[in-house]
């Protein structure tokens, strides 16, 4: 006799009765007005999995769903990278069971329950495993688990927090699935592995464990077990052909005409009713001994009046159907061609209107957030969110919206009217910051009932305009200097710490000619709260490219890789408030003079000799390179007399050539008057004073700014001719000093001289 090796557990006549009872009970459902309801999940991509047995919570790939909570994410543990899956779920919904997957290094199984942030690790002890079964009072737990030690690898049941191997791999089946658990946990179905690839549907029945009895099948695979243990669904493999096939006590038989196109996923209590999809046509099917494969969609809008509700939906996959075979749920496609869950309640009564609304259309809480900055900032800003609102009542319903704390946003509809799983997509547009994460709340209503709320934080970040290092003169374009970090304040109201919520800054614009940005060493800075942050570029090579050439005076197509730089607030993962553009590009600072002790040479002209003295100048680069500096060039900017006696001169205003800044280090001043060597014939001229004021501007090929002051670059050359007292001699004392200096339109504050002053005087 086909079957398995143990006792039957219900004569054929209970089971036919039993499925006779659950046909009458759709019957009497469909005489009374057909009672159904079909509702959307928005679970997006993320695969609807398992039911619990009372209808009420949806769990999958990521999620648990109720109509209550609406979506809700499940959460890894601190250092697990994965996303829980979902793959089973208790009888009343309390205890969900799967995988973290993916998770680098290894899959851990999970268990979660209401109370609890993350998921809960299984105490395995493997570097795999999963979980894809559960009892119907959540207490035991079944899985596949595998590591190096290939002992250990088996089916293991949990029970107690303890965790033992009931199906050991062997040299017959080196991995299993489990397709489910009884919900009395006596048994566990699946398939098992063997090493040329091919599969066998097993049963575990109290330490009993038997082989699918398929002589004919190259291989057989268990999708699903029912709560009662007695019929297990799935698919052979007899030659090419593929079947969905129905394993009872009494034998292995195939789901009918369409058995070859079809997929078992879901099993009533004691078997009656299968639900799974169709190839190629991608539909949903219900199964029953009477009318064998139909279309679910068909069923549903024929049988049940649920054609409104499904217009435009293409049901997909069936996953799961509760025990009394009355609740269904699945994944497909809405009529906005979006993924998305559903579920079907065959028995509904006609419930009080009742709607979801999910802020930014996804399952986590801590991307409610949309940033506004108010007028009085100077950066004023308003970044609107959609919000969509599903009607997940029975029948067309118009929702009224609204926010809490009022004046915080505005939403662009008051009332929104929807039939029976109809979404809609309202936006929602900032007016004021809040005062803490998530104090803001949308708000749907039907007449003067809440049905539903979501949260929002409503998130100001303030940024410097002007990305510009302090020590950047006055008349240069906004820069920063490479290798060196500059900080900048970042405001950010309310404090997101502790919520999960943050903002992003990144320097948009980058690339080999713009230069090249980080902050804080990070290509993108998460933040939560008010605080610095460094902009620096990583070297020399990283500065805003040079462009063009100077002819004289002349800039040709300079600076054009210039100001393309602009720092970026990211909310969402949408760029919001930005500075204004800027450069990467060294400058030179820290102008100082030190003594060249060489006294000028006397002129050749016989009539004429000079006097004074030498000094090095040199400067340095705020990078800390000097080779930084290979777009700079410098010039002096001299403003002279008019002096008296034998040093009056009539008053000039004069400009040097330009020079390679990187040339720093071989430059040097000579400050000297000539004067006639027979100056005895005018003895006016034996006595005499005169002043010059100097400074340094320089040009820039990176930022394309020219005519720019050197800080603390002025100074005051005075120098003095007279008659010695004590000897009787002409003499030139010549002085060189630091002093804040303005000559026509440029201005520097004073420079630095060797000991604060350089002096020399001089027999002439």
């Amino acid at each position: 006799m086909p079957g398995w090796l143990f006792p039957q557990r219900a004569s054929d006549d209970r089971m036919r009765r039993a499925r006779r009872a659950t046909l009458l009970r759709l019957e009497a459902l469909e005489g009374r007005a057909l009672l159904a309801s079909f509702q959307a999940i928005p679970s997006g991509t993320s695969p609807v999995e398992a039911v619990s047995a009372d209808g009420n919570v949806v769990v999958g790939f990521g999620f648990h769903w109720s109509s209550g909570e609406g979506l809700v994410p499940l959460v890894a543990p601190q250092g697990l990278s994965g996303i829980p899956a979902a793959k089973a779920v208790s009888a009343d919904g309390s205890v969900i069971v799967g995988e973290i997957t993916p998770n680098f290094g290894a899959v851990p199984a999970f268990r979660w329950s209401p109370g609890q942030a993350n998921v809960q690790t299984l105490p395995v002890g493997s570097l795999y495993a999963d979980a894809y079964g559960v009892s119907s009072n959540g207490n035991t737990i079944v899985g596949y688990a595998s590591s190096f030690d290939a002992n250990a690898n088996g089916v293991y049941r949990l029970s107690g927090g303890q965790a033992s191997t009931v199906i050991p791999t062997n040299n017959t089946f080196t991995r299993y699935q489990v397709a489910g658990i009884s919900s009395s946990a006596s048994v566990i179905a699946g398939t098992g592995f063997e090493r040329d690839g091919s599969s066998t549907i097993f049963r575990w029945a109290n330490n009993s464990f038997t082989t699918l009895p398929e002589p004919l099948a190259r291989s057989s695979f268990a999708t699903a077990v029912s709560p009662d243990g007695s019929v297990i669904v799935g698919t052979r493999t007899i030659g090419f052909l593929q079947q969905a096939i129905r394993w009872t006590p009494q034998g292995v038989s195939d789901l009918g005409s369409r058995s070859s196109d079809a997929t078992p996923n879901g099993v009533s209590a004691n078997g009656s009713i299968i639900v799974g999809d169709l190839n190629p046509s991608g539909n949903a099917f219900i199964w029953d001994q009477d009318q064998g494969i139909r279309d679910l969609k068909t069923v549903l809008v024929n049988e049940h009046g649920l054609g409104p509700s499904l217009q435009g939906w293409i049901l997909g996959t069936a996953t799961a159907i509760t025990p009394d075979g009355l609740t269904i749920v699945g994944q497909g496609v809405d009529p906005q061609n979006r993924p998305a869950g559903w579920i079907v309640r065959l028995d509904a009564s006609i419930e009080n209107p009742s709607a979801e609304i999910s802020i930014n259309g996804t399952v986590s809480k801590t991307d409610n957030i949309t940033l506004f900055n108010p007028a009085v900032t100077g950066q004023p800003y308003a970044q609107p969110i959609h919000a969509i609102i599903t009607n997940t009542g029975n029948a067309t319903a118009t929702f009224q919206l609204s926010v809490s704390a009022a004046g915080a946003a505005t939403v662009s509809q008051n009332s929104v009217t929807l039939a029976a799983g109809e979404s809609s997509e309202v936006q929602v547009t900032p007016k004021a910051v809040s005062a803490a994460p998530y104090d803001t709340q949308i708000i749907v209503s039907h007449g003067s009932t809440e049905i539903a709320r979501d949260v929002l934080t409503i998130v100001s970040v303030l940024i410097p305009q002007r990305i510009r290092s302090t020590n950047t003169p006055y008349s240069m374009k906004d820069r920063i200097p490479p290798r060196v970090g500059t900080p900048f304040n970042i405001t950010v109201a309310p404090d997101l710490t502790g919520s999960g919520q943050s903002v992003t800054l990144a320097v948009n614009g980058q690339s080999a000619s713009n230069g090249m940005v980080t902050i804080d060493g990070e290509g993108t800075k998460y933040i939560a709260k008010t605080g610095k942050v460094s902009l620096s570029s990583p070297d020399g090579s990283t500065q805003t490219a040079a462009t063009g050439q100077y002819r004289g005076s002349i800039g040709i197509r300079v600076g054009e890789n210039g100001s393309k730089l602009k720092l970026v607030v990211g909310v969402r993962g949408q760029d919001t408030t930005q500075s204004h553009g800027f450069s990467v590009a060294a400058i030179p600072v820290n102008f100082s003079n030190t003594r060249k002790l060489v006294q000028p040479r006397v002129r050749e002209n016989v009539a004429l000799k000079s006097a004074g003295m030498q000094v090095y100048w040199h400067f340095e680069s705020d990078s800390g390179v000097l080779g930084d500096l290979d777009a700079v060039e410098v010039s002096e900017v001299v403003q002279a007399g008019p002096g008296t006696g034998g040093l009056a001169i009539n008053g000039f205003a004069r400009t040097s050539g330009y020079n390679s800044a990187r040339d720093s280090l071989t430059f040097y001043d000579t400050h000297s008057v000539a004067f006639p060597y027979f100056s005895n014939l005018y003895p006016d001229w034996n006595t005499g004073e005169i002043s010059f004021d100097q400074l340094f501007k320089f040009r820039d090929r990176r930022t394309g700014s020219a005519e720019v002051p050197m800080a603390n670059s002025g100074f005051r050359i005075v120098q003095r001719l007279y008659i010695d007292p004590v000897d009787g001699k002409q003499k030139l004392h010549t002085v060189k000093r630091g002093a804040s200096i303005r000559i026509n339109s440029l201005y520097s504050e004073a420079g630095t001289v060797e000991g604060g002053e350089i002096t020399r005087t001089q027999e002439v």
